[in-house]
């Protein structure tokens, strides 16, 4: 295991050539690096969809610099049934992600993609 702040750590991954997982840039595919959104870069609250809800977890900003730095391509998944439940809707979700990830290019993370599932549990999937 390589730990890469205080709080977090992941395993570090051997290929059976001894390369180190984040070493393959020379072949134009970086390493990605899947987030969950709610309890690893927000607090865990029950349905965040508006700002004034979305508190940033302690040392996640230097946390994903660092993954950057090791050479991951950062990308965010999330379960978001508030929207199938009906608590919020798409845009709110939208309005959201666009001031998270401002705030987090603010503090030098690039983001390069979020992807999330709107159903609520009934829906199977």
């Amino acid at each position: 295991m390589k730990s890469i702040s205080s709080e977090i750590t992941f395993p570090v991954l051997f290929d059976p050539m001894g390369k180190v997982a984040g070493e393959y840039q020379s072949y134009g595919v970086p390493e990605t690096f899947f987030i969950d959104r709610d309890g690893v870069i927000n607090v865990e609250k029950e349905y965040v969809y508006r700002v004034d809800d979305f508190e940033f977890t302690s040392e996640v900003f230097s946390t994903l610099r660092a993954l950057q730095d090791a050479r991951f391509a950062l990308v965010i998944v999330t379960n978001q049934s508030a929207i199938g439940r009906g608590f919020c809707t798409e845009g709110d979700f939208r309005q959201l992600n666009q001031w998270m990830l401002a705030r987090m290019a603010a503090e030098g993370v690039r983001i390069r993609g979020v992807y999330h599932c709107p159903h609520a549990p009934h829906a199977g999937c």
